[in-house]
């Protein structure tokens, strides 16, 4: 049986999930994250099955990398899982004939545990875990993941009520700005990778960072903290309204991701444009809220050819313009501490 530490540990998720309510998305990225340490795995996933294939649309640890993956219901494990509504254990991921070797290989993994994620009877996704140990899971780990998968697949039941088009989108959508979420970014992303790979034909992406969220949550208070993230999409959107994706990637980023490329000069104009639509704080109630981005960017196939490494050059540069920006501030301040020292000298020479 799992330990007590465990069960009140899913005790534990079940209520966060509950908090959550009805936004699909943020339910199957907390339960992939909190599901490592419940388990003391390497990753953990959510696939739902859409169409023919299953499709990665949360992962967490060694699998975060392949948020958005697709994979044929008839030619994987997670798929049989699916199609059998039985709980798959795998102890060596090397040497089972529904599995990908050459991704396992990639990724780490040595073992897996996946249960069905069940709605009305019929099996509409998998919670997986996974481990660079192999045979790694044991019957106790089957138990936690079925207390979980319950609640999960109780929130897809609720969802699905709507229509299997409004779960789609609620698996695929950030709630609160209604943009794309980091699943379909990355899978979008790994497509034109794919889509360019022979070609070599370029295209571009930025991830872009709110600078002043945490300031505005402290001082303001986290309604206002999310009227920012609110106005920020909109004001992103307004920007950008001919790119591919623009997507709420988590927290205070957003990822955009732009087609056709063709010289960097585009890609310059694109920056300026949204720039120029941060100019203006943002009033909340009687509040002047400071709106202001830090933008980031990489060209494939200049800067990588994978999405990892072109999401780490867009960050650096992201992260670069934002030590530049505090560097400024505070060359600004010391610029304005002296000019006030200058005046007040001056002012006292004048009296004495």
């Amino acid at each position: 049986m799992p330990t007590q530490i465990q069960l009140f540990e899913v005790i534990a998720i079940q209520r966060d999930v509950a908090k959550v309510g009805m936004d699909l998305s943020t339910v199957m990225d907390l339960v992939v994250k909190r599901i490592l340490n419940l388990l003391k795995t390497d990753g953990a996933a959510i696939e739902l099955k859409e169409g023919h294939s299953m499709v990665y649309r949360a992962a967490s640890g060694i699998a975060a990398d392949h948020l958005g993956m697709h994979f044929d219901v008839n030619a994987s494990l997670s798929g049989y899982c699916v199609t059998t509504g039985k709980a798959q254990f795998c102890d060596d991921a090397n040497d089972h004939p529904l599995v990908d070797k050459k991704l396992v290989r990639g990724v780490g993994i040595a073992s897996m545990l996946m249960v069905p994620l069940i709605h009305q009877t019929q099996a509409v996704g998998v919670l997986k875990v996974m481990s660079k140990q192999p045979a790694a899971f044991k019957k106790t780990d089957l138990v936690l993941l079925n207390l979980l998968s319950e609640q999960i697949a109780a929130v897809i039941y609720f969802c699905e009520q709507l229509s299997k088009d409004k779960l789609l989108r609620l698996a695929s959508r950030d709630e609160m700005t209604g943009l794309a979420n980091r699943s379909v970014f990355m899978e979008q992303l790994r497509a034109l990778i794919s889509i360019n790979h022979d070609s070599q034909t370029r295209f571009g992406i930025f991830i872009i960072d709110m600078d002043n969220l945490k300031f505005v949550n402290d001082t303001y208070g986290h309604r206002a903290g999310d009227k920012l993230i609110i106005e920020f999409a909109t004001r992103l959107t307004l920007a950008l309204p001919h790119v591919n994706i623009i997507a709420r990637l988590g927290g205070d980023e957003f990822g955009v991701i732009v087609n056709s490329l063709g010289n960097d000069e585009k890609l310059s104009k694109l920056h300026q444009q949204i720039s120029e639509y941060f100019y203006d704080d943002l009033v909340f109630e009687g509040n002047v809220l400071p709106l202001d981005a830090s933008i980031g960017s990489a060209i494939f196939p200049d800067d990588g050819l994978s999405s990892a490494i072109l999401i780490e050059k867009a960050d650096q540069r992201m992260y670069e313009r934002k030590r530049t920006k505090k560097r400024e501030v505070r060359v600004d301040v010391a610029d304005s501490r002296f000019a006030l020292e200058v005046t007040q000298r001056h002012t006292e020479r004048k009296l004495n």
